[in-house]
């Protein structure tokens, strides 16, 4: 056996994932299904200056903020609480059935998310940079 390190997938490693996920798809869902995923980034303006920015990614009924962040200067202000909204706004329309984000356990933003109707769903000990961090999930 050989083992290749590569920095992105080949095509002929493209083939093989499309061949083997098309009997796990029978073999875990009972059907073939949709792995395609879609990126969405919601912006918001304020005197013509980017204050707040969301970065959603959806794949098989999931939605996943990638990214949320308000400018400093902009914060406390509704901005964060209204791109977490429109994120749901989203996922409802595009018929996902669960939408989830990871951030750090001590930052103090898990309480934002509660107050929105994110439960806590996981942890991960030392994850980036060593820290702590926590998955919040909203289920549709």
């Amino acid at each position: 056996m050989t083992i290749k390190i590569k920095s992105k997938a080949s095509e002929k490693v493209e083939q093989f994932y499309k061949d083997v996920w098309e009997r796990a798809n029978i073999d875990y869902f009972g059907k073939q299904v949709n792995w395609a995923t879609k990126t969405i980034v919601i912006e918001v303006y304020s005197g013509g200056k980017l204050v707040g920015v969301i970065e959603l990614h959806t794949q098989m009924g999931v939605m996943y903020i990638f990214e949320l962040a308000v400018a400093y200067s902009h914060q406390k202000q509704g901005i964060g609480r209204m791109l977490v909204k429109k994120a749901e706004e989203i996922a409802r329309e595009e018929k996902m059935h669960k939408i989830h984000l990871d951030t750090g356990k001590n930052w103090g933003t898990g309480i934002f998310y509660e107050k929105m109707g994110y439960m806590k769903t996981g942890e991960f000990p030392k994850h980036f940079g060593g820290q702590d961090y926590l998955q919040y999930s909203k289920f549709f």
